[in-house]
């Protein structure tokens, strides 16, 4: 994950292929995965948010560099970290 500063002053974050961070999260509970696409993860984990959807499974980045995963999460086990 990178940040580069807006012409305003503002950092934007991004991952290292180029995509935005819309938000970081961390979690609240413990999540065990019951498909390849979903991410799994531990209580205090941080996740780099890089879609959301309605149905409450967002798009995000594990950002653990030993279990570092790209995939889906559930987003009643996230807080918004600000």
């Amino acid at each position: 994950m990178f940040t580069t500063q807006r012409p305003n002053g503002t950092g934007v974050q991004g991952m290292d292929d180029g995509r935005q961070v819309l938000f970081l999260v961390k979690a609240l509970y413990d999540y065990k995965t019951t498909s390849a696409e979903e991410i799994p993860f531990l209580t205090n984990d941080v996740i780099a948010v890089l879609g959301t959807n309605p149905d409450g499974w967002w798009e995000g980045e594990l950002l653990d560099d030993t279990r570092k995963k790209r995939g889906l999460f559930p987003s009643n086990y996230i807080q918004i970290l600000e």
